[in-house]
């Protein structure tokens, strides 16, 4: 990790804030391949050219002595409270270049949260250091991490890492595969400490591996059956799954295995994390100097996106790629030039803008039939004027598509990304009455029992306004098929209570896991989970059996799609995973489990025009753990000293301006 804390909170967060920095003497080169063994390092399907140039920073093959050290390490060093920076680093350093070249020291990077739970943030920031890792494109085979090097039997049961030589933890302690055994049996492993299963860790039948190292920088981890997917579980991970993220020697004192007041020692740790420079990080520059180059990284945390998009308004964010929809981009294009930033494009990996999931395990047997009719869903796809939501909605960004992964995913299915698209009502109205044929004196369709057919949608109130639009939209082209829909408005929480109960007939949110992340999050395209809304319960069954949820009805589609992806999961070879998962998704076409809107359109996102290295060009996905694949170690300010306005009077201007009125744009 690059920076250290120096407060934390239990275990997890102390390991986290010690993770990953160095001195050693590696081997000489990183090596052409990191896969000597079957194949399987590109996991499932390797790389795929998604026409997205990002300009993130990248992974030099050659390797640098260090030379050069922030000036406060420098003052350290002279008074002898530190080693110098050639004993700090390894001999021959993993090397990072940026596109804007080498920078300077200083400064620090102001971001911010959406509530407490955002703490995701910090860590992409901070500390996206996997074992393997993506890189910024996205767009190439897994690159190394805390591994150096990697070998997977070709059964994909067995996967030996070469840890990198010579990271120490921001202490100077060493870093071996001593803390990732324990990271792994007395954390993962421990119920009390980590209550809920770490699946990715476990193999398709649900057996953990057996973990075993040979010397200090060598593990393997051996599973029961092949575990197939295993690399891009790791490079995605957040963490509750980072088993190297552990120090043996700094978190024993915290653990009641090895101390006896581990608990009160926990709560006296504090509950503050301050984000400041590593000075054992093992990075450098390509002439050597240290990483990295910002001294701090400051996370502010508000309590609504519309706070955070006033904040970045009035130029007191650094860098910011998440929390603004597309309602936001009017207002900050209006005050960019003021404040000295520009907006960055950061495409979403959501294959979708809104998915309609009609309740097919609701527990009324008639609305039950009705929402697994594939005449029904067909027919209210055919009554959407989807080229109208898009230009009023979206300002004219995206094309109609249904619940699939999109084009440039090594998964494009094209018959599951354009059935039923067409806006025709005649064809909605054919549908339709092969279901619902009876209609009243007002041509409201009627139910199977007689009376008015009508549904209701919940949406969660902690979305963008978009939603809303939207429902009411559809709600308008429905009606001119004789279909009823109402509206209902409600917390994010009791929306999901509802889901979870199977109380409700139809939930809506965007989907995700459209390029890359399709074959590791597959909900949208078969019940996976309780993600997967449409049939939730099944979802639950498939991953943890019969007391989590309900076995769908034997004639249904998931069965079929839950053995092939059982294939997927046991499979090495990425040519055949991907020849699976389009399999799968032959069965999705036949099964339509789900209504599309549209494809995602890109989003805004900013950064301060003194900003150098960061990226203009990104994605926005938590399998890809942005903006951490885009090595923010390795960015830095032209101008450290006033890089941020850290206006706050501007900022509440904002907010007294615009707060309960609409944003610029809207109207």
């Amino acid at each position: 990790m690059r920076y250290a804390a120096r407060t934390t909170t239990g275990i997890a967060l102390a390991a986290l804030v010690l993770t990953a920095c160095g001195g050693g003497d590696p081997d000489d080169s990183v090596p052409e391949s990191t896969d000597t063994g079957g194949g399987a390092a590109a996991a499932a399907a390797g790389s795929v050219d998604t026409g997205m140039a990002t300009g993130a920073p990248a992974l030099s093959e050659a390797r640098t002595a260090p030379s050069g050290e922030a000036p406060d390490l420098a003052e350290l060093v002279e008074a002898g409270e530190l080693p110098p920076v050639a004993e700090r680093v390894p001999e021959e350093a993993v090397t990072i270049i940026g596109k804007d070249g080498v920078g300077q020291y200083g400064g620090e990077l102001q971001m911010a949260m959406n509530g407490n739970d955002d703490d995701s943030l910090i860590r992409r920031y901070a500390a996206y250091e996997p074992m393997v890792r993506w890189d910024g494109d996205w767009s190439s085979e897994l690159t190394p991490g805390v591994a150096r090097e990697w070998e997977v039997s070709e059964d994909a049961t067995a996967y030996t890492f070469h840890l990198e030589e010579g990271i120490r933890w921001s202490d100077g302690e060493p870093f071996t595969a001593d803390d990732i055994v324990f990271g792994y049996e007395d954390v993962l492993m421990n119920e009390e400490l980590t209550p809920g299963p770490t699946e990715y860790l476990m193999d398709p039948e649900g057996n953990w591996p057996e973990i075993t190292t040979d010397g200090d920088y060598t593990v393997t981890l051996q599973f029961e059956v092949p575990h197939g997917l295993f690399l891009y579980q790791l490079a995605r991970a957040e963490e509750d799954g980072k088993f190297h993220r552990f120090p043996r020697h700094y978190l024993e004192q915290f653990h009641i295995d090895y101390n006896e007041d581990a608990v009160q020692l926990a709560a006296d740790e504090g509950t503050r994390v301050t984000a400041v420079r590593n000075p054992y990080y093992w990075k450098v520059d390509e002439e050597g100097n240290q990483l990295p180059y910002i001294d701090r990284l400051v996370f502010d945390v508000f309590d609504s996106a519309e706070v955070i998009a006033f904040r970045a308004a009035a130029g007191n964010i650094s860098y910011q790629d998440r929390h603004f929809d597309h309602d936001f981009r009017p207002l900050l294009a209006e005050s960019m030039e003021e404040y000295n930033f520009s907006l960055i494009d950061v495409t979403s990996t959501d294959m979708n803008t809104l998915l309609f999931n009609f309740n097919h395990i609701h527990p009324d047997e008639e609305l039950r039939e009705v929402f697994t009719d594939l005449n029904f869903k067909a027919g209210l796809s055919h009554a959407m004027n989807r080229e109208e939501i898009i230009e009023l909605v979206y300002f004219g960004q995206g094309e109609p598509s249904q619940a699939a992964p999109r084009e440039g995913s090594p998964y494009y299915h094209e018959e599951l990304a354009t059935q039923y698209l067409e806006f025709d009502l005649d064809t909605a109205n054919e549908y339709l009455n092969q279901v619902l044929p009876e209609k009243d004196q007002d041509g409201n369709r009627l139910g199977p029992d007689g009376n008015p057919f009508t549904f209701t949608v919940d949406v969660a109130t902690d979305r963008s306004v978009e939603h809303a639009r939207v429902l009411e939209l559809v709600q308008a082209h429905w009606a001119e098929v004789g279909i009823t829909m109402d509206i209902q408005a409600m917390d994010r929480d009791l929306r999901n209570e509802r889901r979870d109960a199977g109380e409700f007939d139809v939930y809506v949110r965007d989907g995700s896991a459209g390029l890359q992340d399709a074959i590791l999050r597959p909900h949208w395209y078969m019940p996976f989970g309780d993600s997967g809304a449409y049939a939730w319960s099944w979802g639950s069954y498939y991953l943890d059996g019969e007391d989590a949820g309900e076995a769908p009805p034997e004639d249904s589609p998931a069965w079929r799609q839950w053995e092939i992806y059982d294939e997927i999961l046991v499979t090495a070879d990425p040519d055949e995973q991907a020849r699976l998962m389009e399999e799968l998704l032959d069965v999705s076409a036949e099964a339509f489990w789900t209504i599309g809107l549209s494809t995602s359109p890109n989003r805004a996102g900013v950064v301060h025009n003194d900003l150098r290295n960061a990226p203009h060009e990104i994605y926005e996905a938590s399998a890809h753990q942005n903006p951490g694949p885009s090595y923010p170690a390795v960015w830095w300010w032209e101008n450290p000293e006033d890089a941020v306005a850290d206006d706050e009077d501007a900022a509440q201007d904002y907010v007294d301006e615009y707060e309960g009125e609409e944003l610029p744009g809207d109207e």
